[in-house]
């Protein structure tokens, strides 16, 4: 583990102090070209994925990778930025499905808040009561699928969300993973700070009323832990809510004589509509009719103009 620099609050008494305060922080700031960079001991990833508008489920893979430490436990904090768009499934937002965490014998997850954009995902590979001895994660340096997130599209802002993009994003200060040694408290990539209070307004001699001597002295000093982002690669996934192409009336995402034939369907034998309806006005004529499944042959067919061509 690297060793946190301890940073303090100083207040210089005079210029000629201040000077050399100045001339020690030039002096170190300037740091060797070839120092290198620090390797994480936890890299936690979750995949990118595409939302179609029609689509009632989206999984998600997340993976880990911990080259060095065994992960024994691990307490995962995500949230969706824009539940409008999208949210977790409600009724099972992860599946515990990767290989790597398959003995672990505590593996939960719940909401934090009251909607579906705010998630903890919590794992022990032994719980105290009865050890079992399963298998901790033990270290690699591939990245390996650690569980799979389930999410959908809220559909609230209907094709005002059309081709916006978003993310699913770690909560990095709340997100822990624990070793061997002790699972609850012994984190990794968590690092020592001591967190000191100086002054230089301590007299420490006095002559009459007079202070004579000063002297810089630690009036309170505490410790805490803190998360070292060298340390830890935490990293999003993105998401893009794809509008459906016009013209594709099935939602199949692709325009095709399935869709005219879809249209026959729905025009002439009640069949189901497009969903949305405008994915069917091909003709932009905003009514959908036979007039769209001529347009769409010709399309297909005929090297004729894209669905929506000739839209204002």
């Amino acid at each position: 583990m690297l060793n946190a620099l301890s940073s303090k609050r100083l207040t210089v008494p005079n210029a000629a102090m201040f000077r050399a305060a100045l001339a020690i922080v030039l002096v170190f700031s300037i740091l060797p070209c070839d120092v290198e960079a620090v390797e994480p001991l936890i890299i936690l990833e979750i995949d990118s994925f595409e939302v179609h508008l029609n689509d009632t489920l989206v999984e998600v893979p997340v993976y880990l990778c911990n080259p060095e430490d065994s992960v024994t436990g691990f307490d995962i904090d995500m949230v969706v930025d824009n539940p409008g768009l999208v949210a977790f499934v409600a009724e099972c937002p992860i599946i515990f499905d990767g290989e790597i965490i398959s003995q672990f014998e505590v593996l939960t997850w719940n909401f934090l808040g009251s909607g579906t954009n705010y998630l903890k995902a919590f794992g022990m590979y032994n719980w105290p009561e009865p050890p079992e001895n399963p298998d901790p994660i033990l270290p690699s340096e591939e990245l390996r699928h650690l569980f799979t997130l389930r999410l959908l599209h809220t559909d609230s802002l209907g094709m005002q969300g059309c081709d916006v993009s978003g993310s699913v994003m770690i909560s990095k200060y709340q997100t822990q993973f624990s070793d061997p040694c002790t699972p609850i408290s012994n984190l990794i990539g968590y690092v020592d700070v001591w967190y000191y209070d100086t002054t230089f307004e301590n007299c420490v001699e006095w002559i009459e009323d007079s202070c004579v001597a000063w002297q810089d002295t630690i009036v309170d000093s505490t410790s805490y832990l803190e998360p070292d982002f060298d340390l830890l690669d935490y990293r999003d996934g993105s998401y893009t809510v794809e509008c459906p192409p016009c013209g594709d009336a099935n939602g199949s995402y692709a325009v095709d004589i399935d869709d005219v034939v879809f249209l026959i369907a729905y025009i002439f034998s009640a069949g189901p509509a497009p969903d949305p309806l405008e994915a069917g006005d091909a003709d932009c004529s905003s009514t959908v009719d036979i007039d769209d499944v001529v347009y769409l042959i010709a399309f297909i067919f005929s090297g004729g103009p894209e669905p929506c061509a000739d839209c204002p």
